[in-house]
């Protein structure tokens, strides 16, 4: 999932006049000044224009209510947030993005300060509908009349079973613009629904990376998961073990190898799955790369998918995959230049073959990795000081460290690390200097 890179307005000085009024002077691209009048008066928004002012619908993105928290907060936001009703800041405060909107919203419409009490995520989607111009304030005032089903509908442009339910589900952490967009996305998506219906609790920050799962959103691990209220941090490993046992399934040849992973009734079993093929696949590297005739004899056996042997204890093992025939060893292929030259510690790996040895001698899965490097998703490099490692860089609109991994997936050292994120600060600034 994709989060827009949203500058919200700073606030640069305040001021409160004797009349209530508070003003803002801000800056967003260019200097502006606002006006927002006292509660009793309308909550109106003035901007300076040309030397007049002039009235606005549409609020600027500023944080009044957690800046007057905060102890070098302006005094005159103090006042003036203390002078709004003290149900509208506790409905309002839990939010740090749209919230001048909610404010301006809760002012206007009985209606919609108690849609904010009862449903917090649809008020705080239609305010930003409305911040954003795509619901003129007129009808705002009407939807917020309506039922939830009906404002819904409105907001997604569809209706599909499980999205009330979603909405009653939905936990919010500090209201970020990150929580927004992957509300209004899982609110978008048929699937999302129906994968979250049995859980007690959605907490945003869980479903962004639930949202950038891709085709393993209806599998059975994502959904066990999720209901078991895991981390972001716990979620995003999940899929990282799924893409990458899709990956070794392909070099190995299993057909079917996404509906076995798709069927992984929860992490553990999926880490099983992908312990074995992995296994699998660096005696498949080992082989090939062994001098001919003295080639050590591939195993016979199938390999087991252990998909939910964790979970039903008792029933036997997992489906099987399907026999794997010995491969021929891959035909030398090279990678395209590496983003970044490499050094005496750090080196790029510029073939498929040296991708198979590296995975090999790392004991990891980094061999399978060849049709991301090839279609220029990532790049791959051996770190061989000041402990080995191998280092995965993330290509695309920005350049990232992605991967670090040790022997047999171990994590690195305190100072690899740093020694790799030197290495790459270098290398960005040699970029700009060309």
């Amino acid at each position: 999932m994709h989060i827009p890179k949203v500058l919200p307005t700073r606030i640069l000085g305040a001021c409160l006049y004797g009349d209530g009024v508070l003003q803002l002077d801000t800056f967003h691209l260019t200097p502006q000044r606002w006006r927002i009048l006292p509660w009793d008066a309308g909550l109106e928004i003035w901007l300076r224009e040309k030397n007049e002012w002039t009235m606005q619908t549409v609020p600027p993105e500023v944080i009044l209510v957690h800046a007057s928290t905060r102890i070098r907060a302006s005094a005159a936001i103090k006042e003036f947030v203390a002078s709004l009703p003290l149900a509208t800041r506790e409905a309002v405060g839990r939010f740090s993005w749209r919230q001048l909107a909610l404010l301006s919203l809760s002012r206007r419409s009985a209606r919609f300060l108690d849609l904010l009490w009862n449903c917090p995520p649809l008020a705080w989607m239609l305010a930003d509908a409305f911040a954003r111009g795509i619901i003129p304030n007129a009808e705002v005032m009407n939807l917020a009349s309506c039922k939830r089903a009906e404002i819904v509908r409105r907001l997604t442009g569809r209706s599909v079973p499980g999205q009330l339910g979603l909405l009653g589900k939905v936990v919010i952490k500090d209201g970020s613009l990150s929580e927004l967009e992957a509300l209004k996305t899982a609110m978008s998506r048929d699937q999302v629904p129906w994968v979250l219906r049995h859980a007690q609790s959605v907490p945003l920050t869980n479903l962004e990376p639930l949202l950038s799962s891709g085709a393993f959103l209806a599998s059975r691990f994502t959904r066990f998961e999720a209901e078991a209220q895991q981390s972001p941090h716990a979620l995003r490993i999940a899929m990282a073990l799924a893409r990458d046992c899709v990956a070794m399934a392909g070099e190995l040849g299993i057909a079917d190898g996404q509906r076995i992973v798709m069927q992984a009734g929860s992490v553990a079993a999926l880490r099983k799955l992908h312990d074995a093929w992995q296994g699998r696949f660096l005696a498949e590297c080992k082989h090939a790369e062994g001098p001919p005739g003295k080639r050590p004899p591939l195993p016979v056996e199938p390999v087991r998918a252990p998909i939910d042997g964790d979970r039903f204890q008792g029933r036997g093992p997992g489906p099987e995959a399907e026999r794997i025939q010995p491969q021929p060893g891959p035909a030398e292929v090279h990678y395209p230049p590496p983003p970044f030259p490499g050094s005496d510690a750090i080196q790029p790996i510029t073939s498929r073959a040296e991708l198979r040895r590296e995975g090999a001698e790392m004991r990891h899965c980094v061999g399978s990795y060849h049709s991301r490097v090839l279609s220029g998703e990532c790049y791959i490099y051996r770190v061989l000081s000041p402990t080995r490692a191998t280092l995965e860089l993330r290509l695309g609109k920005t350049k990232r460290i992605g991967q670090i991994k040790g022997y047999a997936n171990r994590k690195v050292s305190d100072i690899t690390r740093a020694s790799i994120r030197a290495w790459f600060k270098g290398c960005l600034v040699d970029l700009l200097h060309k």
